[in-house]
């Protein structure tokens, strides 16, 4: 698979906080390729893996342990391109939530964002489009700090969510996370999210009805339309947003596509894919994410990853792995053990 990629522009304003730790951000940047000219340019990109270890190096080096969470309350819309200016564009808080949705790859390939509106609340989950690096945690925790700056930029009045959610374990210290969301956050979920209440949904904006700019959202739909060819990164992308709900079928991931299973299993072949093995290499980065990085229960990790059992699950990650799911992470905290001493 190509490596996913992001815009360089999301780790704006990383050299000024490394500063402000008291460090020197040029030689920190130069480790991965980059220049402080290059976190302003608009059409750079970086690999995903650079980006995730340039954030856990930073923690590491500069020994802060909430780097991703200081990062993003110095950042603003202005990160996300031409994204953000559609977003500063709209009208209603729904029309904002979709336009994320819909346009995020063109910002950064390697996540994705859905929402769910229940009577009571708005929930705001992130999903990983890759999980190759257990020690993502700078990474995720940027996102959500994020979303919740970008959402408070957004509206004519402060909004503070009710709960937020991370599937790692807390880095550092819970009050630290208490202060910083001003929830409740919990650790070791089965998924990243963000929860609202529902009356944000009629919360004014602070640009008060100004209408998309319809010059770039036609601009944006070109550029979506070059992602959606990458048949492998969608299938990829609902394998893992499906696979909890039991659906996660070729039949459905097709329906999905609004397309047929025949086209679907064809453009699959075209690249030297098939779709069993697609959901068994998903499902087995998923687990080593959650094993490495979470304290989860095994059992619910197979539940997370539509397994019907846990020993289903156990058998099927030994035949992958050759290793049982209990031994990986045995193993694991023992790597990390030895690492910290």
């Amino acid at each position: 698979m190509k490596e996913l990629q992001l815009r360089v522009a999301a780790l704006l304003h990383a050299d000024n906080l490394i500063e402000a730790l008291g460090a020197d951000p040029e030689p920190l940047l130069a480790q991965f390729g980059l220049t402080r000219a290059d976190l302003h340019h608009p059409d750079l990109f970086i690999d995903a893996p650079r980006y995730v270890e340039f954030l856990e190096c930073c923690s590491d080096e500069l020994k802060c342990v909430d780097f991703g969470l200081r990062l993003a309350d110095r950042q603003g819309f202005v990160i996300l391109g031409p994204l953000g200016n559609m977003l500063l564009q709209c009208s209603t808080a729904i029309e904002a939530i979709q336009a994320v949705k819909t346009f995020i790859p063109l910002h950064s390939q390697i996540e994705a964002w859905d929402f769910l509106v229940t009577e009571n609340a708005l929930y705001l989950t992130r999903l990983d489009q890759f999980h190759g690096f257990p020690g993502a945690r700078q990474y995720k925790e940027l996102a959500l700090g994020l979303c919740t700056r970008l959402v408070n930029l957004l509206f004519a009045e402060t909004v503070q969510p009710i709960r937020v959610a991370f599937t790692h374990s807390a880095l550092g210290d819970r009050k630290d996370y208490l202060a910083r969301f001003r929830c409740p956050v919990e650790f070791n979920q089965a998924n990243d999210l963000v929860v609202y209440s529902s009356k944000i949904l009629v919360s004014p904006l602070k640009t008060k009805n100004v209408s998309i700019n319809r010059d770039l959202q036609n601009y944006l739909e070109q550029l979506i339309e070059s992602y959606k060819e990458n048949t492998e990164l969608l299938v990829r992308s609902l394998i893992h947003q499906t696979m909890g709900e039991g659906h996660c079928s070729v039949d459905q991931i097709a329906r999905l596509l609004h397309t047929s299973r025949r086209t679907l299993q064809r453009r699959l072949a075209e690249q030297q894919l098939v779709f069993k093995q697609m959901v068994l290499e998903t499902r087995m980065s998923l687990a080593r994410w959650y094993l490495n990085s979470s304290e989860l229960p095994v059992t619910q990790v197979a539940q997370i990853l539509g397994y019907s059992t846990a020993s289903s699950f156990s058998k099927a990650f030994r035949h992958y792995h050759g290793t049982a799911p209990t031994s990986w992470t045995k193993t694991c905290a023992k790597l990390v053990d030895g690492e910290a001493g």
